[in-house]
């Protein structure tokens, strides 16, 4: 559980940044069908001190390292920080996880919630509380505008059953939620089972549709080799002409 000290830094460093927009925060979990997945963690900031910045997410990294997580520096549109990596994590133990990286990351799991049943599963996520969340909400287009962002992002092998992910992307099978554009209190749900069949059925599909499209291709190239063949004969055994007597 989030210790109250914790709470008040995360809400000190929000609130600094809120006037600017200059920040990136983003949990992204990919999910596999064994049950497992891979977690990422980045943290970036475009503003202040870069060499303390850089300092400060090199102990960072190297805390982080020590507890199991692959880090390396994040560079991008002018956002400096860290992106840090977990593999392989059962997913009903993504909670103790990223309870055991919070206080170095500010990302937080106190509400994070997995329900297990057979391969069905249920997540519900509130990245931030409610209250910081409420008076955050006001600055999501100030966000944008600045290319900064709060999200989770999560990765499916199939498409989830149910969610209210703010964007959907890969054919269903990728969803976000902007922390920023939900209402104070709303967390990230989603409902999704890893079952194999819903893989082997999507593979079916696939393969169906290459066949299909495989043999409308022979069969139309086997008529235009007809119609040619004709052709050319048309053009060689025309009618004979013969010569009327006058």
């Amino acid at each position: 559980m989030k210790s109250k000290l914790v709470k008040t830094i995360l809400l000190c460093i929000v609130s600094i940044f809120c006037f600017t927009g200059c920040i990136r925060s983003e949990a992204i979990v990919e999910y596999k069908i064994n049950g497992k997945a891979d977690i990422t963690m980045v943290y970036a900031t475009s503003v202040g001190d870069k060499e303390a910045a850089a300092a400060a997410d090199e102990e960072t990294n190297k805390q982080l390292e020590e507890i199991g997580w692959e880090c390396k520096t994040y560079k991008q549109d002018g956002f400096e920080g860290f992106e840090c990596t977990k593999r392989n994590v059962d997913i009903e133990d993504m909670e103790y996880v990223f309870n055991g990286a919070e206080e170095l990351t500010q990302i937080g799991a106190e509400s994070l919630s997995v329900t297990k049943n057979g391969n069905d599963y249920i997540v519900d996520w509130a990245l931030i509380d409610e209250e910081t969340q409420e008076q955050l909400k006001q600055y999501g287009p100030m966000f944008a505008q600045s290319g900064g962002y709060l999200r989770i992002t999560m990765k499916f092998p199939n498409k989830p059953k149910q969610h209210n992910a703010t964007e959907v992307s890969d054919n269903g099978k990728t969803l976000t939620w902007d922390v920023l554009s939900m209402e104070p209190g709303e967390a990230a749900h989603v409902e999704f089972s890893l079952s194999k069949v819903g893989v082997i059925i999507e593979l079916a599909l696939i393969i169906t549709a290459i066949i299909i499209a495989i043999i409308a291709a022979v069969i139309i190239m086997k008529k235009l080799k007809k119609n040619k063949q004709q052709e050319n004969y048309d053009m060689t055994e025309g009618p004979e002409v013969t010569d009327t007597p006058e």
